[in-house]
Parts: structure tokens; sequence; C-alpha cells
């Protein structure tokens, strides 16, 4: 019995030596380079009763023991947790469980970061409000690339890369890989037999080289080898402890290049980094997690909201600590916590995939850039993209290209790298077909619109795209077709060879004074010094026989113009609040932009009908904050009312009287003070603060509009 006993001790401890021996090598090895062991501790005398098993049994689990404490305390001090194991393939049962993505069901532009599209088009598949189905990469180019540079990079507990595609591809050279904010760059590689050789005649993409040159150069740590459409690799020890570090930016681009598959199409579902997927749970996940950077006000409440439009609500704990549960880990939901009016998102992004019960969720409400000795801009260091070759879409820039503005004024308030899609604009790739029947709306305007101010991520034709989708409980698209100085003349070309090739349901026009002023000749000269007969802009203007003609920019322009007068047509009324005074008393240049604003209307609606253009106010309401209500005093002692609110009333007004639809935001002096501001401070464009403002007044009305006109 005794012997029996022994050699069952003896074989109990063999085994758990063999686990924790196992257990510590593999998280040993992530340590680079590796610190020598803690020497353990002296086993204490054996008692005397002890066997000799059993005294070899307690000095080997004691050794063992502190070798484990050791490994703890290593892994504690460089910012880690232990995990039970290093995982296996076989702990996958086939899935893993996402726990950062650059593609997944949600998709880029709904997460954070800049994403850039070169050498092939980036088309999502969307079933629903938010879900992606699966991401097409069209290759266009002899080598193409996706590059994504997150804002945050909540990745620690990762143990693996997964790459599902909806259907395998056939052609071509896959890179995947990581530029890494401690100087790595590694990939994985999948080289197929088949390769396509590059059509003649494209222009070549304009690539960072900055990236570029680093990812080029990345250590390749693995072949990629498809198990059907899918693989599944581990991540190389020195990658998950930069992952395990909790930097906030561990990685600073995820990439994907492929060479030699122009003309074919990657149809990726799944890109992203990945655990062990648990067990399925009847009961949903639970996700937890807490409110940093900065000071949050006692019961302040946390949202999520699913796809479906149902919420749930909380209260965050004194620490910032907030906690869901019973949550569908399959689909997208989005934390929303207001602070001084801004919506703040997740780190994992403002949509994304439960996945598993996870307690590291963090929501980040440090801005993303801080001006801390208040420098003013460098304008000089700007750097446009314009097209180098004619658009057949009337865009202005460059597709596929990065486009750099730090703004202009006494205080950089922002540091913009924003990028312009397939078509030329400053927006997520747009197709002409609708193969997943989307809503469609187009969005045209000024500067305001074009927003090189934010990335396409933060401008609220995307933002609207979510909200409206939610609310109609469908997939919308909303289309930016926007130029800087576009009133609705200018804007002319864009919807001629642009929008109305999408067979939108509407087209949005963002309608503020400065805009609708320009499109009267008089005050176009006036305000801006340009000749209306050679205009820097398109417009429109009554030809000899009176009829209303439309003029391209003329290429010398600059010969006819002359210094802006601002003058007061109407003695009391200063030129800029000429169509903020009511009509009874507006001066006749005035009267006139409106006369030519309903002129054009007409002119694009006969010539191309089905726009149901929908005019929105907006910017000037953002930009009066506390002064939006004003008097002027005539010369004849008369006081009129004027301002902003003027300008919104003569809107109503004036669309009243035409049978327009249109929608104007509400004034709130909550948006008067810093740091609540709907346009930057020292800068009239909108703030990313005002980018969701605007989606957020628009939507509610937008969704009805739309929901009547489907009836």
């Amino acid at each position: 019995m005794v012997v029996a006993i022994c050699g069952g001790i003896a074989a109990t401890v063999e085994k758990t030596r063999r686990y924790i021996n196992q257990r510590i090598d593999r998280m040993l090895a992530e340590r680079t380079p590796p610190k020598p062991e803690i020497p353990p501790p002296p086993p204490p005398p054996p008692a005397p009763v002890q066997s000799s098993f059993d005294k070899k049994a307690q000095i080997e689990l004691q050794q063992l023991s502190a070798r484990v404490t050791t490994l703890e305390a290593l892994l504690a001090g460089a910012g880690g947790t232990l995990v039970d194991h290093a995982p296996v393939a076989s702990d996958y049962r086939g899935q893993g469980a996402p726990v950062f993505a650059m593609l997944d069901a949600v998709g880029p532009y709904r997460k954070n970061g800049l994403f850039e599209i070169y050498g092939g088009n980036f088309r999502e598949r969307r079933p629903g409000p938010i879900s992606v189905s699966e991401a097409d990469f069209e290759i266009t180019h002899g080598q193409a690339w996706l590059i994504w540079s997150p804002d945050f990079t909540p990745a620690k507990d990762a143990t693996h890369l997964q790459i599902k595609f909806a259907a395998p591809p056939t052609t071509g050279k896959l890179t995947v890989g990581f530029v890494l904010d401690d100087g790595q760059s590694l990939s994985w590689v999948l080289d197929l037999a088949a390769k396509s050789a590059e059509p003649a005649g494209l222009l070549p993409p304009i690539l960072p080289d900055d990236i570029v040159t680093r990812a080029n150069n990345a250590q390749v740590v693995g072949d990629i080898k498809l198990a059907g459409n899918q693989v599944t690799v581990p991540l190389p020890p020195s990658l998950v402890l930069n992952l395990r570090s909790g930097r906030t930016k561990a990685i600073s681009q995820w990439f994907v290049k492929v060479d030699g598959a122009a003309g074919t199409t990657m149809r990726f579902q799944t890109l992203a980094l990945v655990r062990p997927a648990p067990k399925a749970t009847s009961t949903g996940v639970a996700l937890a997690g807490k409110v940093v950077g900065g000071d949050i006000a006692p019961n302040t409440s946390i949202e999520l909201l699913e796809e479906s439009g149902a919420t749930k609500k909380s209260v965050l704990a004194a620490d910032g600590s907030f906690a869901f549960t019973a949550v569908d880990p399959t689909k997208p939901v989005s934390l929303r916590l207001r602070r001084e009016e801004f919506e703040h998102s997740a780190t994992l992004g403002r949509w994304f995939v439960p996945s598993y019960d996870r307690d590291d969720l963090v929501i980040d409400v440090r801005p993303i850039y801080v001006n801390e000795d208040g420098h003013a801009p460098d304008s000089a260091r700007a750097k446009f993209n314009g097209a180098r070759k004619p658009s057949p879409y009337a865009a202005f820039y460059e597709p596929h290209s990065r486009q750099y503005w730090p703004g202009a004024g006494t205080v950089q308030e922002y540091d913009s790298t924003t990028f312009v899609n397939n078509q030329g604009y400053v927006d997520r790739d747009r197709f002409f077909d609708n193969p997943d029947n989307c809503v469609r709306l187009a969005s045209t305007g000024g500067s305001d619109m074009v927003a090189l101010q934010v990335r396409p991520f933060e401008k609220v034709n995307i933002i609207l795209e979510e909200s409206l989708g939610v609310a109609l409980h469908r997939c919308v698209e909303v289309i930016s077709a926007a130029t800087d100085n576009g009133d609705i003349g200018t804007n002319y070309p864009r919807i001629r060879d642009y929008t109305s090739k999408f067979g939108v349901q509407a087209t949005l026009v963002s309608m503020l004074a400065g805009l609708v002023s320009q499109v009267s000749p008089t005050m176009l000269h006036d305000g801006l010094g340009f000749d209306p007969e050679n205009s820097a802009i398109p417009n429109f203007l009554h030809d000899a026989s009176g009829a209303l003609t439309f003029r391209t920019a003329s290429p010398v322009f600059s010969v006819f113009m002359a210094k802006p007068t601002y003058p007061e047509y109407v003695k009391g009324i200063p030129f800029g609040e000429t169509l903020r005074v009511p009509f009874d008393v507006m001066p006749q240049p005035g009267k006139e932009a409106f006369q030519y604003w309903t002129e054009i209307v007409s002119y694009i609606e006969k010539h191309h009908p089905g726009q149901n253009f929908i005019f929105h106010t907006g910017v000037d309401q953002a930009q009066c904050r506390k002064n939006c209500e004003s008097t002027l005093t005539l010369a004849d002692g008369t006081k009129v009312a004027a301002g902003a609110k003027g300008f919104v009333r003569n809107v109503t007004e004036y669309c009243a009287k035409n049978g327009y639809t249109c929608v104007n935001p509400n004034f709130s002096d909550r948006y008067g003070e810093v740091p609540r501001l709907l346009t930057f401070q020292f800068d009239g464009h909108y703030s990313k603060l005002g980018h969701q403002w605007l989606a957020e007044e628009l939507t509610a009305p937008l969704a009805k509009i739309l929901s009547d006109t489907s009836r």
C-alpha cells in the first residue's frame, strides 16, 4: 500500500513537473533577452515521518513553485499577465476570438486611425446598417497596399494572426505584416504560383515612402499555408511581448501588400489578431473596462448601442469603471460616453464585435492632438496631391492619395493627414453599382464638407451613414462630393459628373450664408474680388439672351481679379449681414443671391432629374456660438434682427415659399465655450464635435423624410 501511494505521488509530481516546466519555458521564451532565474529558496527540513518519495516530491514542487514565482515577477515587471499556457492550434477548435482586427464585421471606417488604399479599390459588402460580410480588395496595379495606422492597439490578449477569405485567392503574392513602435517590422507571406501582369498605362500610386520602406524591409517570420479559406498562425514571442506591454500604440501600421494580382479581387472576411475562442454560451458575454484620461463627473452614464438600435445603459463607478452583461458576442456594438458634449468610444473603435468576455475595454477621453505650447500652424508644411490627370468626376484631388493640412491662423488646432478615395474625394471608396441595395444620399457643400481638418472616419458623412442606418434598419451610404467654396453652382459639375451616377434618393446641400452670397455675381465680385465673367470658381450667369448658363473656372481669372470691397449696400447693414436680415429690408444683391440659387436648382433638376435636394444649415449655427442674434440700426433709425438666427429664419421662409425640403439644426448655448465648440476655436471649420453634432442633428429629420419617401 505504501509503495502504491508513493508511486502515485511520484507520477503526479512528474506530470505536474512537465506541465509547469512547459508552461514556464513557453512564457520565459517571450522575454528578449531572457533574464537569469532567481535562485529557488532552500527546501525546509523534511518531516521525520516522510518517505524518500515524499521528500523528493516536496523538494521538486517547491523548486517548480519558485520558478513560477520568478516568472510571474518577470511578467509583472514587463506589464504582462500570466496566462494558463501558451495556446496551441488545438485550442482554437477551428476558430479564434478576434481581439483586435483590421478587417472584420465592422470594417476599418468604424474604428479609428487612418486607413489608406493604393493600387486597388476597397469595397465593403454590407448586409445591415453596420455589419460587413466581406471586404473586397479589387487589385488594379502590379503592387497594391492596404495600410491602417490605428490610434490605439488594444491587443494584449492576442496570441495568433488569423486570416479568413470569402474565397481563397488564386493569384499573386500576399504579404501581411506590422510596423511596430519599438522599431520591429515583421510579416507573413502567401506566395501563389499564378501571377498576373500589370496593365499598361497606369500611373503609379503615390505611396507613403516612410511606411512602405519599413514594410518592405520587414522580417518574414512565417509562410501562410491556407487550410481551405483560412489560416491561423502563432505570433512570434517578441510581438506577443510587445502587445502585452500595454503601450497605447504598440502597432504603428498594419499592412497588406499584394504583388502580381492585377485584375483579381481578394475577398477578405477577417484579418485579425485573435486568441482561443471560448466555448459558446447562451447567456452572452460580459464587457467591462474603464474610462481614462480625464475627470468624469459623478453619475456619468455610458451606453451600449446595438446595430438593431437597442441600447443598454449603465452608470460609471467612482473610479471610471463600467460593465455590461448578456451581450451578443457575434453582433457589432458601440460604447458611447458623452463628456463635455463630445461622444467618446472604446479604443477598439466606434463599433466592434465583442467576441468573448473581456474586462480590458478602455475609453480614452484624451484628445489625439494637443498643442501644448500654443504654436501657430506652419501652412508651408501642407502637402496636397492634386489630380495628375483631369478627373472624369470633377474631383480636385488625386485618387487614393494623402493630403496633409495643419491649418492656418494664430494657433495650430489639428495636425491632419487625411485620405482621398478612389474617385478623388475625401471619403471612403465609392462604387456606382449598389449590390447591397443601400439607401444612398449625396452630400455636397464647401470646405465645411470637404473637411480636410479630420480623417474620413471622423467626418459627418461617415457618422451619418451609421446613425441613419441604425435608424432605418438598413445600410446607408452618404457619398461626399464637396469642394472648397462649393456653393450650389460651383458643385454643379460634381452633381452632373459624379453623384448623379449613383441613383441617390436625395442630395444634401450645405447651405450657409457665405456660400449662398457668392452665387450672386454682385456679391461674388464685392466679397471675393472675382470677376463673374472670369471667375476662379465655376458659376452660373445669364447670357446675352437672359438664359442661365454654366461657366467653367477661368484659367486666367487672376488677370481680372480686384480687391474685395465689402460694401454696405444699405446703410447700417454690414456686407456680412446682407443675407441675415429679413427679406423686406434685405439689400438687392442678397435677394439676387437667393434668386440665383432658385434658378440654379431649377436648371439642375431640369437637366439631371431625381436629385431631390435637401438643403441644410449648420455652419452658421456652429460659428455664432453665443452671439447668434443681433440687432442692426438702419440709417432711418429702424432696428432689424440679424445674425445667424436671422439667416436660418430666411432659409426657412425661402424653402417654404419655393417648396424645398430644408433641415435646420438647432441653436444651443451648450456649444458656446471651449471645449464644447462646434468649430475649432481659431478656425471656422467644424471640429470633431461639430461633425458629431451635425450628424446627430440631421439623423432624425432625414430618417423621417426617407421613411415617408419610401412609403
